[in-house]
């Protein structure tokens, strides 16, 4: 391996320690957030809560072990449609334990090479990393979506259409941009081809999801 390619290596791998290390502190604020919700909860707020975040990961792990393959090579991971609702109506800091707890149990088929990955058969950083980029994703975007306007579990129309549409679309933006940078330090690619791959990609993945996740908030917001 040549001084060049050291170089590049020392960047990639010093990229994915940035991520992960951006993502971890996140999940223990969420923790805590967490902990928090419950102490001042009641018993019966406290068993609902727990009954919508259990289905929620179900959902997230189905999700993102059935991932849409445009073909072998090209899949729409559809995890973002219960990630958009738990942000609808639990707001980022649930949607970030939602996220953590169903990346433990997901079995994603791979077409292109015919394997099963799951937890057990990835590269431990690899799992750091891809669920930081979630997490970091669905964290920036959901600031953007309470600033916007958006209320955890209001989702009076045509109110929260504008904070939807400021979560959704950075959501995928952060998302794809931060696998292509990744992207550009493994292989001689610019970051305008990059941008331009996001762009495209961004789209179809955008009105395809969006609708079924909002219709999934609106199911939990409905009464009982």
């Amino acid at each position: 391996m040549d001084r060049t390619s050291k170089r590049f290596k020392f960047i990639q791998w010093a990229y994915v320690c940035f991520i992960i290390l951006l993502g971890m502190p996140l999940i223990i604020i969420a923790i805590h957030k967490f902990i928090t919700l419950l102490q001042v909860s009641t018993a019966q707020q406290i068993k609902g809560e727990m009954v919508d975040i259990i289905v929620l990961i179900i959902m997230s792990t189905l999700c993102r072990s059935m991932p849409i393959y445009f073909r072998k090579d090209q899949a729409l991971d559809v995890s973002i449609i219960t990630y958009f609702a738990a942000m609808l109506v639990k707001g980022p800091w649930i949607t970030i334990i939602i996220i953590t707890v169903s990346s433990m149990f997901y079995i994603e088929p791979e077409k292109s090479t015919g394997r099963i990955r799951h937890i057990f058969n990835i590269a431990f950083y690899k799992t750091l990393f891809n669920n930081s980029n979630y997490i970091i994703s669905c964290f920036v975007a959901g600031l953007l979506y309470l600033a916007l306007g958006g209320e955890p579990g209001n989702l009076t129309l045509p109110n929260v259409l504008l904070p939807a549409v400021g979560f959704m679309l950075p959501a995928f933006i952060v998302s794809t941009l931060i696998l292509g940078i990744l992207m550009m330090f493994m292989h001689p690619i610019s970051f305008r081809s990059v941008f331009k791959t996001t762009i495209v990609s961004i789209l179809p993945s955008l009105m395809g999801t969006a609708p079924v996740g909002f219709f999934l908030a609106w199911f939990f917001t409905m009464p009982s």
